[in-house]
């Protein structure tokens, strides 16, 4: 990853988020017309953090492993992209 980031694992609280050190990453609201409740985002938002790494590495362990040629590709563009390298 190309940026830093706030330490993870991440938690939600209610509308909240907090980084490993317990301060507060960012606060869910919704403002006009809300699809989901804002403590279903900041649960989200936490589990895609918290995995991001995880499924990158199991990626990039894959990856070479891929024997079609379409696949292979498409999984080295999301990696790419996931590293923040796009």
């Amino acid at each position: 990853m190309t940026t830093k980031h706030t330490p993870t694992p991440w938690k939600a609280f209610n509308r909240g988020i907090e980084c490993a050190n317990g301060y507060s990453v960012a606060t869910c609201t919704t403002y006009f017309q809300p699809v989901g409740r804002p403590e279903d985002n900041a649960a989200h938002i936490v589990k895609c953090v918290n995995l991001h790494d995880e499924l990158v590495d199991g990626l990039m362990d894959a990856h070479p492993h891929i024997a079609d040629d379409k696949l292979r590709a498409s999984i080295g563009n999301l990696i790419t992209k996931a590293r923040g390298e796009a």
